[in-house]
């Protein structure tokens, strides 16, 4: 029984840490969502980017005010729902 414990969550994180990243909107019920912007700095930090603050841009997309490797504040606009680098 143990086992089949231990391999049943092996498994389900696998499974977990498969799963693309998604930016977090909750929906409000009046046909708005909510923006999770802390959410969104935690998961951009998981994938190397040093974002100081991040604002839903619209249209799909999230700008970010990352740090750059030379220390200088740079703009970076992802994809709203995988996080994914957009290039304008």
């Amino acid at each position: 029984m143990n086992k089949t414990i231990a391999i049943a969550l092996a498994a389900a994180t696998v499974l977990a840490s498969a799963a693309p990243a998604f930016a977090e909107k909750r929906d409000l019920g009046n046909g708005t969502t909510d923006f999770g912007a802390l959410s969104t700095l935690s998961i951009l930090a998981d994938k190397g980017y040093n974002a100081v603050r991040v604002e839903n841009y619209g249209g799909g997309k999230v700008l970010a005010f990352v740090i750059d490797e030379n220390g200088s504040q740079v703009l970076r606009f992802f994809d709203e729902d995988t996080l994914a680098p957009v290039v304008r």
